[in-house]
């Protein structure tokens, strides 16, 4: 499970720290970052799934994936991991 979730110039998001939870529930003002939040978790699907030139053509290329307002081109998005614990029942 995802514990944190750092986003670092990635589209509507300069430097947020979201520390997450078994359930979440995403509430906030239009044009607050509530779809971006939930576009970061579809970028690392799509990542995961298909490598990391066609994530970034899935959301539409680099140019939509940064902060608009930055000068920086560089995204960083960091992901801090619960331990999982595996239990054996016999």
């Amino acid at each position: 499970m995802v514990q944190r979730l750092r986003l670092r110039n990635f589209r509507s998001f300069k430097d947020a720290t979201i520390e997450l939870r078994p359930m979440n529930i995403v509430v906030g003002a239009n044009a607050s970052g509530k779809t971006n939040l939930v576009q970061a978790f579809r970028f690392l699907r799509d990542l995961a799934r298909s490598g990391l030139e066609n994530a970034v053509a899935l959301q539409g290329g680099a140019e939509y994936l940064t902060h608009l307002q930055s000068r920086e081109r560089e995204v960083t998005i960091e992901l801090v991991m619960a331990p999982k614990m595996l239990v054996r029942s016999e």
